[in-house]
């Protein structure tokens, strides 16, 4: 197969500096309208169950984006992809910002999930290509920190600009920022990455992810509003669920699959896949719930809801470092059952804070759910990629970011559901009512991390060892595979 690198002389401080900025952007985007939300519902006239898919519909195209961007990394060059990625990122924030109505806010949010979804693999990949195992630590940390502290700041960034301006100005702020990383990356960027122009991708598993996943979430989203025996809902989560069947099969007839499902049939692996999908969808769930229930109920700005989600984001990314050494030191399952407690535990005063509690009783039971949270993200993470053999780590890293991504999509779907039908649905009207609806989700939200605690005390406190005979055992399979399909 024809391969090649295309590279030339370049500053790596210069180059990080410039793509670390993108990654940035991009990740501030996914969370950035959370403290929007009750804005937008005011302006183009929806519910929260309908509002909540700007943000849904960007984690959603992310993780469509994740398994195909491991074929694009490889196909195209470094400048090809980077520079079509933040085009597209461009294109995307300028419609959101102009939109005249709540469906062409929501294609401008999938244009710019789409160039978002490039960015984040593709920065991960340029970083491992221009570094070195001296300073690649460093250049990782630094990865990890505007992964996390984009989500963190986002909301508060975000309040505010709503405050003063409209939720329109975090568009076109974002606009001129993304223009001159365009103008910067085509003066500077450079191909540092390999290329296989003889690669190819199979479109049907491309399609039957898109719908499966799709499918799945609408349906989901559907039950705020028609509710779970309605036929439209059972009808959207039958035609994701037949779709993802069908792609599971045929991922495992390919020799070579877009998602390799057979890390699955390791059993911490996929222990750890439902642990760290419980995580997400929990902490994007709860995180888009406590900004509408403030404005909406205890009548705060959007910069007082922004802020009472800083602390814990911004805690449990400064936690980061510090839990993977002590991942080291204590192994993964006493964390992760410390996680999962505290998680589990910070989330039942939150179910009363319409009645009693103040402003900071939320901020503190918040930062202490989500100091729960980095408590266990590192472990669940460690533990996955310990149950798998080296030669499926690439596949591994790629289930695991979709998991993420749709969990966290799943996870705003079903509790900001479960809040509108509830609010929608009860004999009790005004506060009372939304009173009602975050006590009953906050205590269903406790119930899933409670299972996720239990289903911790399945893990192993050591790195799990494949054998050698379960890899030979492992290739053989895939030449019969490889073999069968020829």
């Amino acid at each position: 197969m024809e391969k090649e690198i295309q590279q030339t002389k370049y500053n790596k401080n210069l180059l990080l500096a410039l793509i670390l900025l993108t990654l940035f952007v991009a990740v501030l985007n996914q969370t950035f309208l959370i403290t929007a939300l009750p804005q937008i519902m005011i302006d183009f006239q929806v519910d929260a169950n309908k509002a909540q898919w700007v943000t849904t519909i960007f984690m959603l195209t992310s993780g469509i984006i994740v398994p195909i961007s491991a074929f694009l990394i490889a196909r195209f060059s470094t400048r090809q992809l980077f520079l079509t990625a933040v085009i597209t990122l461009l294109i995307g924030t300028m419609l959101a910002g102009i939109a005249s109505s709540f469906t062409i806010l929501l294609i401008g949010r999938l244009i710019q999930a789409i160039g978002a979804g490039l960015i984040m693999p593709l920065v991960s990949n340029i970083i491992l290509q221009i570094t070195t195992n001296e300073n690649r630590g460093s250049a990782m940390g630094l990865l990890i920190l505007v992964i996390c502290f984009g989500p963190a700041i986002g909301p508060a960034l975000a309040g505010g600009i709503i405050d003063y301006f409209s939720w329109r100005y975090l568009f076109f702020g974002t606009f001129p920022v993304v223009l001159c990383i365009f103008i910067a990356s085509y003066l500077i960027l450079k191909n540092v990455t390999e290329t296989n122009k003889n690669i190819k991708i199979d479109v049907l598993s491309v399609v039957l992810s898109t719908v499966a996943f799709t499918g799945i979430l609408y349906g989901l989203s559907l039950i705020g509003t028609l509710g779970w025996g309605d036929i439209t809902t059972i009808s959207w989560i039958a035609i994701g669920a037949i779709s993802l069947y069908f792609l599971v099969r045929r991922q495992l007839k390919l020799s070579e699959p877009m998602i390799e499902f057979r890390v699955f049939k390791y059993k911490i692996f996929s222990v750890s896949a439902i642990l760290v999908s419980i995580a997400f969808a929990t902490m994007f769930g709860v995180e888009t719930i406590v900004p509408l229930y403030t404005q909406n109920v205890q009548g705060t700005s959007a910069l007082v809801s922004g802020l009472i989600l800083l602390p814990g984001a911004a805690l449990m990314g400064a936690m980061s470092p510090f839990v993977g050494k002590l991942t080291d030191k204590m192994g993964i399952k006493v964390l992760i059952l410390i996680g999962f407690s505290i998680v589990t535990l910070s989330t039942i005063p939150l179910a009363i804070i319409g009645f009693e509690k103040t402003i900071w009783m939320i901020v503190i039971f918040y930062s202490l759910r989500m100091i729960g949270t980095g408590f266990l993200m590192t472990p669940v993470q460690t533990g996955a990629m310990n149950a798998i053999p080296k030669h499926l780590y690439r596949h591994g890293v790629a289930v695991y970011s979709t998991l993420t991504n749709i969990a966290g999509s799943i996870g705003i779907s079903i509790i900001v559901g479960l809040y509108t039908a509830l609010a929608k649905n009860t004999s009790l009207s005004g506060l009372d009512s939304e009173k009602y609806a975050i006590t009953i989700t906050f205590l269903f939200v406790t119930i899933i991390s409670g299972v996720g605690l239990l289903l911790a005390l399945k893990l192993k406190d050591k790195s799990v060892e494949v054998t050698d005979s379960s890899l030979q055992e492992e290739v053989t399979h895939t030449e019969k595979l490889s073999s069968f399909n020829k």
